[in-house]
């Protein structure tokens, strides 16, 4: 079988250049907590509850692999003095009845457990924290209000289950005429390979590697 056809690329123009500087940058790291995260978390119990524990091998594979890149690319970025934006599952009722029916793994045979809430990486002063009830931020929260008054022009992307809901948020961010920069190894979820998909217009797509040394263009951008 013929590989899949994806001829409107054809008509899309190449994507623009991205001048990333310290000020106009942001690092968004999408709920790496331990619901997600966690072999004891949320998703962990929800999974052995309906007996399909073997089904997530490949994600808590992924998601050793997403912790390492995300924490280079975190230092990297702490050490830049760029924007930095943690995103969280959290409800505000403390029992879940609260949370978006698209993000909610929960029914009644699985409360609502507070301590999934924790991050599995934890932030530092003056990095922000976004609580959201459901996967898009853009949707539930004033993330695009904050981006704007902090002066952020682009977006490096990285969090877990993707594609999916990150392809949503890259999609949103890109509408609202940020570029973004997808983590394509510091992803967890989903289908191996799947960000690749999302290159075009002002998305790109590239590994922790390639991120490094944008990050390093960004150094010496501040430096001059």
């Amino acid at each position: 079988m013929s590989n899949r056809r994806t001829p409107f690329k054809i008509l899309y123009k190449p994507v623009p250049p991205f001048y990333l500087t310290v000020d106009n940058t942001a690092l968004l790291i999408s709920d790496l907590q331990r619901l997600t995260l966690c072999e004891k978390g949320g998703i962990a119990k929800l999974s052995y509850l309906k007996g399909v524990t073997s089904e997530f091998k490949e994600y808590y594979e992924s998601v050793q692999r997403t912790m390492v890149n995300a924490s280079k690319i975190l230092e990297r970025s702490r050490q830049l003095g760029l924007n930095i934006i943690f995103t969280r599952i959290v409800s505000r009722e403390n029992d879940g009845t609260d949370i978006g029916r698209q993000t909610s793994i929960w029914d009644e045979s699985f409360p609502y457990d507070p301590d999934d809430e924790a991050l599995s990486i934890p932030n530092e002063k003056d990095e922000i924290i976004l609580d959201k009830v459901c996967s898009n931020p853009f949707n539930c929260t004033e993330i695009e209000v904050l981006l704007r008054k902090l002066g952020v022009e682009y977006i490096i992307l990285c969090g877990v289950r993707s594609p999916g809901y990150l392809n949503t948020i890259a999609f949103d961010a890109a509408d609202r005429g940020f570029g973004v920069i997808v983590a394509s190894d510091a992803c967890a979820g989903g289908t191996l390979n799947g960000t690749q998909r999302l290159n075009g217009g002002l998305i790109r797509v590239r590994n922790t590697r390639s991120i490094l040394e944008m990050l390093e263009t960004v150094e010496k951008v501040s430096l001059t």
